[in-house]
């Protein structure tokens, strides 16, 4: 959610209360954020407020960036949940029942002792390849991971460890590996590790 400023001189904006909302904004990323109307500080030589639900049921589609997955943990319940269409991104259609997409669930809880993400195919494309899923970011993640025991189906992988880091300030965790996650062979993943309290 992006916080416009549409009037002069305006320094507040409104989340709407009954879900947590986490900044992807500059120096706040990844902490968060009060509902309802509040101040919100945005300078002009800033990028404007920008926001995700927690769980956010949203999809990223830039296919010329590596492939991503965002998860953003309800801080109550420790879980989050969202879905992925992907198509090819031209074909036009009127009927989904028989348009040709693939289709994901992904399921992810956190807790003292691991986080687990499930992802699980539930429809399959013909004839569209899907990049590999090379980045995981974790905010709201309130225990710290450990990089070293990561596993895909209970093989281990290995992480680009320069880019794979964890802030306990910010409860934020990047897993990040070359072809992490091949998402174009089998039809469940987890992808798990285990934690250890902040």
């Amino acid at each position: 959610m992006i916080i416009p400023v549409t009037q002069a001189g305006v320094s507040s904006g409104y989340l709407p209360p009954g879900a947590t909302w986490y900044s992807v904004y500059d120096s706040y990323y990844g902490t968060n954020s009060t509902t309802g109307s509040t101040t919100r500080y945005a300078p002009t030589t800033s990028l404007i407020p920008l926001f995700v639900r927690a769980p956010a049921q949203t999809t990223v589609y830039a296919r010329k960036n590596r492939f991503e997955l965002l998860i953003a943990f309800d801080p109550k319940t420790s879980f989050a949940s969202g879905e992925l269409y992907w198509d090819d991104g031209d074909s036009l259609f009127t009927d989904i029942a028989s348009h040709n997409y693939h289709h994901f669930n992904f399921n992810a809880t956190v807790s003292s002792k691991n986080t687990v993400i499930v992802i699980t195919k539930d429809k399959s494309a013909t004839g569209i390849t899907l990049p590999a899923l090379e980045n995981v970011e974790l905010v709201g993640h309130p225990y710290i991971p450990s990089f070293k025991n990561v596993t895909v189906n209970g093989s281990p992988v290995k992480l680009d460890m320069s880019n794979s880091n964890y802030s306990p300030f910010t409860h934020v965790a990047n897993i990040t590996g070359s072809g992490l996650i091949n998402l174009n062979k089998g039809q469940t993943w987890t992808l798990q590790w285990p934690n250890s309290a902040n």
